[in-house]
């Protein structure tokens, strides 16, 4: 359970929320994706992804500790970390009323990511924040 953050198979940072028996998903170019009931069992997630109504396993997990596991299957596998942030997050923000906010926070929080992971620099987000180019080094 939790709320999880990862960068899928196209570079897309992507925010997830684990509820009890459900989970939703939030990412830049998306937005909102609709929630989907799950529940796991073993080392398997299964869900109704899709139109599907019964639960069906759609991914594995491997636990790499309480902060971070992989899921993957025959299409894709993303890390997923979890978010520690106690501010605005899917768990606890009505996305679509709190627009304006959620989005802040969860830009924040991409930031964040890139920066933790050595992708950008805090200097390089600056840059281009305020120049609108993404830096030489960086291309």
């Amino acid at each position: 359970m939790g709320n999880w953050a990862f960068l899928d198979k196209t570079g897309n940072y992507n925010e997830a929320w684990f509820d009890t028996d459900k989970y939703v998903t939030y990412n830049r170019f998306g937005g909102l994706m609709p929630s989907f009931k799950y529940v796991v069992k073993n080392d398997s997630l299964y869900s109704t992804f899709g139109k599907k109504k019964d639960l069906k396993p759609v991914a594995k997990l491997i636990w790499l500790n309480d902060d971070k596991f992989i899921i993957f299957n025959e299409s894709t596998e993303d890390t997923l970390e979890r978010i520690k942030s106690v501010g605005i997050t899917l768990n606890n923000t009505d996305v679509k009323a709190d627009s304006v906010k959620f989005r802040s926070a969860f830009e924040k929080r991409y930031e964040d990511f890139l920066v933790n992971k050595g992708i950008l620099s805090r200097k390089e987000i600056e840059e281009f924040k305020k120049n609108k180019k993404v830096p030489d080094e960086t291309k």
